[in-house]
């Protein structure tokens, strides 16, 4: 009896790239999230969903590019905005086919939503196609695969998805030949095109007047995954356990990344220090499994020597030390000192670039920034400021509710005012010193590239405008230092 041949979605391919081709992001997705229900409390990965924001965005958007395809004379043979159900919706590829048999010779139409699955070298694998175009061009018969991004950007991942479309139609109809309008399709009529938001214009790009992707550099990368010797089918091989990840900046909007750091904290993985799998694999070569072990580890001893013999280690051990213990004191039994402080200094690191707060005698006047970026029209929404020049500390407090501490949401400042008679420090409190500026959009977007781009341009003006005088008055003096903080370096950008 011949064994299945695993199941995975276009999707899944696609993500694989888009995660820096994650081995352990595979696998916790594979066959149904089979190893992420494993831990407890993995409800929250199946929760977790895209923003409905954005979902609902592109929803929009794909409504548009088919009244655009309507109102080039295209015919809608799927019915798909008359059907009521999401589960409706969808039409089978078998069933798209059948709709062919009712076309004109020379009449264009499209489908979408189209389902469709196809078993490919050693994998079963499906996908759903947004739109499916039948387009005649100066007498000759195309098949048009589109895919609509929301993404005002070309990205890797849009296009593998896109070429192991075009793979699977192609293998499809060279197995179950198609004939419209007793014309046959031959797989070399199988063509693929994205359309997405113009960077430029912020407006829709047109499905019919995008030129046809050359794919083949991405089929051939799709094949060398997916064969029996690919990373595909070794993932799918190993156990979760025998994976190597890399915990970076790529997991911060990664859905399994409430399983990879909740696992690792509770494991003390090496991962959690954010080095890369040659590194530990170098570290668990020598004996150092765990962040404890690397924490108490003897810098002279044996199996620090043989950490440093292997050609594959490119890290500074004594650093990596000081990482491990800053970063168990975080973890659930860890030596957190109250009375320590929350960071420690990183050797070899050179001087910090942040300034000092009293400069020549003068106070430094502290711009503390946060950008909120409205990723959907691809605008700034909103900017915010805090302006102080105080020589006390930030403090947010928490309050007592129902026997349970929350977050007190109003921040204060406080300033250590001796000790009492068990040595505890005594702080005094006052209110936030300083000044806010805000500034946002108090409507919506309307959609016109020019009169958003003017209302854009005004939330940044006058906000720029109010922080130059929030910056004189909390200076009080015709000179002094100004320093601007972020949250990240995207908010600058």
């Amino acid at each position: 009896m011949t064994q299945a041949k695993p199941t995975i979605r276009v999707t899944d391919i696609g993500e694989y790239i888009r995660y820096h081709s994650c081995d352990r992001r595979f696998k916790l997705k594979f066959n149904n999230y089979e190893e992420a229900r494993k831990v407890p409390f993995s409800e929250l990965i199946f929760e977790t969903s895209l923003d409905p924001v954005l979902e609902e965005a592109g929803r929009v958007r794909e409504n548009e590019w088919e009244v655009s395809l309507q109102e080039k004379g295209l015919v809608d043979i799927t019915q798909y905005g008359q059907k009521i159900s999401d589960k409706d919706k969808k039409t089978s590829w078998e069933e798209f086919l059948k709709k062919f048999e009712n076309l004109n010779l020379e009449e264009n139409a499209y489908g979408r939503e189209i389902s469709i699955e196809a078993e490919i070298e050693n994998f079963h694998i499906r996908g759903q196609i947004d739109f499916v175009i039948v387009l005649w061009q100066n007498d000759k018969l195309k098949l048009r695969i589109v895919e609509c991004k929301a993404s005002r950007k070309d990205r890797t991942y849009h296009r593998i998805q896109l070429a192991l479309y075009q793979m699977m139609v192609r293998q499809i109809i060279n197995t179950t030949p198609v004939n419209i309008g007793g014309v046959k399709l031959a797989s070399e009529d199988v063509e693929c095109v994205i359309v997405r938001i113009d960077e430029s214009t912020n407006k829709k790009q047109q499905i019919l007047e995008q030129e046809a992707l050359s794919l083949e550099t991405e089929a051939a990368d799709i094949k060398r995954l997916i064969v029996s010797d690919g990373s595909l089918m070794r993932i799918i091989g190993n156990d979760l356990a025998n994976l190597d990840y890399q915990l970076d900046e790529k997991c911060s909007d990664c859905v399994f990344s409430v399983h990879c750091l909740a696992e690792s904290a509770r494991e003390l993985g090496l991962e959690l220090l954010g080095i890369d799998p040659s590194t530990i694999r170098a570290l668990n070569a020598a004996g150092i499994q765990n962040i404890d072990h690397l924490a108490e580890l003897e810098l002279t001893g044996s199996e620090a020597v043989q950490v440093r013999k292997d050609h594959s280690f490119t890290e500074n051990l004594e650093l990596l030390q000081i990482k491990a213990k800053t970063r168990r004191r975080t973890l659930p039994g860890g030596d957190i000192n109250p009375d320590a402080h929350e960071v420690e200094a990183l050797p070899y690191s050179g001087k910090s670039q942040l300034p000092e707060h009293t400069i020549n005698g003068e106070r430094l006047i502290r711009v503390y920034l946060s950008v909120e970026y409205d990723y959907v029209e691809n605008r700034v929404g909103a900017l915010t400021a805090h302006v102080t020049k105080s020589d006390w500390e930030l403090h947010t407090d928490l309050l007592k509710v129902d026997e349970s501490w929350e977050p007190e949401p109003k921040v204060k400042e406080i300033l250590k005012n001796g000790q009492d008679i068990n040595n505890d420090p005594i702080y005094e409190e006052r209110p936030l010193q300083g000044k806010d500026v805000i500034k946002f959009k108090t409507s919506a977007w309307t959609g016109d590239y020019k009169e958003d781009t003017s209302a854009e341009k005004e939330i940044i003006q006058g906000f720029f405008a109010e922080l130059v005088d929030a910056i004189a008055e909390v200076a009080e003096t015709e000179q002094a230092p100004i320093h601007f903080y972020i949250w990240s370096r995207q908010e600058m950008t």
